[in-house]
């Protein structure tokens, strides 16, 4: 194994430790979010659902989708079951008959934001002993590996 370990350049390396530890620190941080939101009816999923309605408006089925490597019959799926519990409306779309689009209700504007505040207390404790400097290093940074992924995505 350590053969195949001396194939890296000093920045592979460091970019398969940085993706092994992210890999970690992304389950960890799912199952916390996972416990969080439990106790008010939504996984993860359909809180980050919830996050992209809230910040970016109304938006088809397709368009959410498109925004993540899952299915778009994975997220009809749970737009359905969400409209059902009441956190989203399907509302006309101008631009298109049979798409609709999809909205926070009410009911689910309010739960997001009831959610979001324990998650910016979460947040604040998780930062607590970082800088933010180094935080939005680390940040550009992933920001940097995403382009090149979605690069590599659209060859």
């Amino acid at each position: 194994m350590s053969e195949l370990h001396s194939e890296y350049t000093k920045e592979g390396q460091s970019i398969h430790a940085l993706v092994v530890e992210l890999t970690f620190t992304f389950f960890k941080l799912r199952s916390s979010g996972d416990s969080q939101y439990q106790k008010y009816g939504l996984s993860s999923g359909r809180m980050a659902l919830m996050r992209s309605l809230f910040s970016g408006g109304p938006q088809t089925v397709s368009a959410i989708a498109a925004s993540r490597p899952v299915a778009r019959q994975g997220i009809q799926r749970m737009v359905n079951a969400m409209v059902k519990d009441d956190l989203l409306l399907l509302a006309e779309n101008p631009r298109h008959k049979r798409a609709k689009l999809v909205e926070l209700s009410a009911a689910g504007n309010a739960l997001y934001r009831q959610v979001l505040k324990e998650e910016i207390e979460f947040m604040n404790t998780l930062s607590e002993g970082m800088s933010s400097g180094s935080i939005n290093e680390c940040r550009n940074l992933l920001v940097q590996l995403r382009d090149k992924l979605a690069l590599d995505d659209s060859t």
